[in-house]
């Protein structure tokens, strides 16, 4: 099931839509460079998907005449396993990334933020008790 769910930034208040399930940004054109993972902020997968390409290049070049090599093969089969686990988790590593850097749900009771919780196990924060010293 798909839901959407927003994210805000607390201090410049942009906010960023994502939603649960498969991403088809991700999974398809995540092996151009990595490009969408860098601009999602999420740049080590980025730089893996820039490392299979070196590598897939690499196998090529060596591969001869018919440009296939087993590192080749091997490069294609590993960017397109890569691939499939962008499009099934990429939303979820988004929204860890965006929480780690401070980043809230706008509505965090709502029913698709519980259910997005759920489905990327991320655990429920907490709300801060006050601040304000205990007396004694």
């Amino acid at each position: 099931m798909k839901m959407n769910v927003s994210l805000q930034n607390p201090y410049t208040k942009e906010i960023k839509s994502l939603t649960t399930g498969w991403n088809w940004i991700l999974c398809l054109f995540s092996p151009v460079l990595g490009i969408p993972l860098f601009q999602k902020g999420l740049a080590n997968w980025g730089f893996v998907f820039l490392a299979l390409n070196g590598a897939s290049i690499l196998g090529r070049i060596q591969g001869g005449s018919l440009g296939w090599s087993t590192l080749s093969v091997l490069t294609n089969l590993m960017t397109l396993g890569v691939m499939v686990f962008m499009g099934l988790r990429g939303n979820e590593l988004i929204a860890k990334h965006l929480l780690s850097r401070g980043w809230q749900f706008v509505d965090p009771n709502s029913d698709a933020v519980r259910y997005a919780r759920l489905e990327w196990k991320i655990a429920e924060t907490p709300v801060a008790a006050s601040t304000a010293p205990l007396a004694g």
